[in-house]
C-alpha cells in the first residue's frame, strides 16, 4: 500500500532518498551530505521533500526549497523545485501527481506565494499540463568572452535575492567548486564546466566573498545560462548560441502562483541566473 510522508532528517533516511534519486535519474552525485545541504542547511528554510513509500521502500520523491525573491518590488517567499522522480516500475500510475498534490497543498498552507523551477523536454509538459505551472520560456544558453551586461534601466519584475548568508550556503554545495573574479568594482562568480569553459553564476557588488570553496577564475570562455531581460544579445557580438548537439537537454523556466497570487512574469521582465540553480 502506498503511503506519503515528509522525508526524515536522519542520515539513514537521506541516504535512502539519495540512493533512490541516483537510481531513477541515473546520476551519482546524490549523497546524504548533498541532500543535507540541499534540504536542511538552506538559511531561508528547510525544504519540503515528500516521499512515496511502498512497503517501506521509496518509490517516488518530490522536493522544493524555500527562496526569497523580489517580485514587483516586494520581497516574496516562494519555493524552487529541486528533485522529482518516480520508480520506473511505478510510472504511469499517477504516483507523481499524488506526491505533487501533497507538496503543493503544504506549500500553500505555509504561505508561499509561488513555485518556480527548471524543466527539461520530458518534465516540462508534466508540470504545465498536470501541475498547474506555466512555461515562461527556454533558458538562453550562450558562449563567449567577457561578461554580458544589459543596458536597460528598468527594474526586473522578478529576481531571486541573495544576501551574504544565502550566498555562503549556495557556494558550499558539496558537488561543485566555484571561482571568483573581481573586476570593475564587481564580483563575478563562476563554475568550471569543462577545461577552458566556465559558467557565469552571477555578478554581484564589490564586496569580497571570503569563502573556502572559491578559487581565482582561470582563463577561458564563459557560458551564460539563464534569462536576463535587460540583455539585447544582438548587441553583444562576443557571445553566440551554445551548440545544440552539446546541450544535455533544452531547459525551460516554469512558474506557478500559489494562494491567489497573480504575477505577470515573462522573458521580458525577469532575471534568472545560473546562481539560482545548477545545471550541466
Amino acid at each position: 500500500m502506498i503511503s506519503f510522508q515528509q522525508i526524515k532528517e536522519d542520515k539513514k533516511s537521506l541516504e535512502a532518498a539519495a540512493s533512490f534519486l541516483n537510481f531513477v535519474m541515473k546520476k551519482d552525485h546524490f549523497t546524504s551530505k548533498f541532500l543535507e545541504w540541499q534540504y536542511l542547511d538552506n538559511p531561508t528554510g528547510k525544504a519540503i521533500a515528500i516521499c512515496a513509500f511502498d512497503d517501506g521502500r521509496i518509490v517516488g520523491h518530490y522536493s522544493a526549497q524555500p527562496i526569497l525573491s523580489l517580485v514587483d518590488g516586494k520581497i516574496t517567499s516562494g519555493l524552487f523545485i529541486l528533485n522529482a522522480a518516480v520508480d520506473p516500475a511505478n510510472q504511469g500510475k499517477g504516483l507523481l501527481r499524488g506526491i505533487a498534490d501533497r507538496l503543493h497543498e503544504e506549500a500553500a498552507a505555509k504561505g508561499f506565494q509561488f513555485m518556480i523551477g527548471v524543466g527539461n523536454n520530458n518534465s516540462t509538459p508534466i508540470y504545465t499540463k498536470k501541475f498547474g505551472f506555466r512555461l515562461i520560456g527556454p533558458l538562453d544558453v550562450k558562449i563567449g568572452a567577457g561578461i554580458p551586461e544589459g543596458k536597460s534601466k528598468s527594474p526586473y519584475f522578478y529576481q531571486k535575492t541573495w544576501d551574504q548568508d544565502s550566498l555562503n550556503w549556495r557556494l558550499s554545495n558539496p558537488c561543485y567548486k566555484y571561482s571568483v573574479n573581481q573586476k570593475g568594482g564587481k564580483t563575478i562568480i563562476y563554475k568550471k564546466n569543462y577545461p577552458m569553459l566556465s559558467s557565469i553564476m552571477g555578478v554581484f557588488g564589490s564586496e569580497p566573498l571570503n569563502h573556502g570553496n572559491l578559487d581565482n577564475k582561470q582563463a577561458g570562455l564563459n557560458l551564460f545560462l539563464g534569462i536576463d531581460s535587460a540583455i539585447n544579445w544582438k548587441q553583444i557580438p562576443a557571445y553566440f548560441n551554445f551548440p545544440e548537439f552539446a546541450k544535455p537537454s533544452p531547459l525551460n523556466l516554469i512558474f506557478r502562483e500559489l494562494n491567489g497570487a497573480n504575477f505577470p512574469l515573462s522573458k521580458e521582465n525577469i532575471l534568472f541566473r545560473c546562481i539560482d540553480f545548477d545545471a550541466f
